[in-house]
């Protein structure tokens, strides 16, 4: 992971950033389905860190596209959660 981000040009602390924005909003994701009200915000930023890391993967050219398939998935069933 460490060196994906050094590949993608970001920084080291961004790592971390990312990584503790992306359980904080698993922890309100699971807790949308027990408070609704949390449901649509949580969805609503979780596609946009998704939709950043797909644009990243697709930004390097040398990634495979199966290296963004993960991050995709997510951000579509995201996407899902908004519209329902």
């Amino acid at each position: 992971m460490k060196e994906e981000f050094i590949v993608y040009g970001l920084p080291f602390w961004f790592m971390y950033s990312v990584g503790a924005i992306k359980l904080i909003l698993s922890a309100l994701l699971i807790a949308g389905f027990f408070y609704p009200v949390l449901l649509k915000p949580t969805s609503a930023a979780l596609c946009v860190v998704m939709a950043g890391a797909v644009l990243m993967h697709l930004k390097i050219r040398e990634d495979k596209l199966i290296k963004a398939l993960p991050s995709y998935y997510i951000f579509c069933c995201s996407f899902f959660l908004l519209i329902d």
